[in-house]
């Protein structure tokens, strides 16, 4: 459960940081969704190169064309699942209070559910704010 946590935490950190090293490339078409890539050689035979379109694997529509986008969009998604989450295991730790009627095994049962739902709903949005934070950082940053 914490490896999934940690990974959960760090894989968009780390891609966010990853961005800020290597720009996302811009193709001249802006925000269709097509990026034009380079090529070595000619594939017909020809002695120049030329470039080849890659298409946003996500859609035209989308208004995903970046790492950061990304993974903002799935931070999102995380938040939208993960906040409700844990106010039902918060809500499931006070059920297990109640029913613990003083039994000191239970309460400790208790008081775990109760941390472990507050670590998590603190890793979630510390999570998202610091993907927004570097975001931000990061896309300032592109932009001088």
């Amino acid at each position: 459960m914490v490896t999934l946590i940690c990974i959960g935490v760090l894989l968009p950190v780390s891609l966010v940081l990853a961005q800020a090293v290597i720009p996302a490339p811009t193709g001249p078409s802006g925000s269709t969704g097509v990026i034009a890539a380079p090529t070595v050689g000619g594939s017909s035979g020809g002695s120049g190169g030329g470039t080849t379109l890659i298409r946003n694997p996500l859609g035209i529509t989308s208004d995903i064309n970046s790492i950061p986008e990304l993974i903002k969009k799935i931070l999102e998604i995380v938040m939208e699942i993960g906040i409700p989450f844990a106010a039902l295991m918060i809500i499931y730790s006070g059920f297990l209070f109640v029913s613990a009627a003083g039994k000191p095994e239970q309460l400790t049962k208790a008081r775990n559910a109760f941390f472990a739902a507050v670590i998590g709903s603190a890793i979630i949005l510390g999570a998202y704010v610091i993907v927004n934070a570097v975001s931000s950082t990061v896309t300032g940053l592109q932009g001088i």
